[in-house]
């Protein structure tokens, strides 16, 4: 019984800020674009979802995403990408990739999960 109520307790109990940073990092950047029209790349179901995109159909990795937009031309008509990019050691080789690949973005602003384990990164098209 007391294992039953400590986990209800841990169900109920509101959780830390860092558990809703891909809904902050949607926010973040529907705010810059309620002052200008601007163009977004979300590279994640859960971020079109959150930012009311038009549904892309249903997509399993991001990363070949990603690659699909910028195989099609759709990255160098975008404005901002959002991209969920983990701290892994597997992810070093598409953080090389992003870097050679996004000559025309900079990063504006990282948001991360709990612990620091999961972080999306915004990059925005310089001028």
């Amino acid at each position: 019984v007391l294992v039953v109520l400590i986990g209800v307790l841990g169900s109920v109990k509101p959780k830390d800020a860092s558990f809703y940073y891909e809904m902050a990092a949607v926010d973040y950047v529907e705010s810059q674009r309620k002052l200008h029209p601007l163009s977004v790349i979300y590279t994640s179901p859960r971020q079109r979802f959150y930012a009311n995109a038009l549904y892309e159909g249903r997509v399993i990795d991001d990363w070949e995403y990603l690659l699909d937009r910028i195989q099609d031309g759709r990255l160098d008509k975008a404005d901002y990408l959002v991209v969920r990019m983990d701290e892994k050691p597997e992810n070093a080789d598409k953080a090389l990739f992003l870097k050679a690949h996004l000559s025309g973005f900079q990063l504006k602003k990282t948001f991360y999960g709990y612990k620091k384990k999961q972080r999306i990164l915004v990059y925005q098209r310089v001028s």
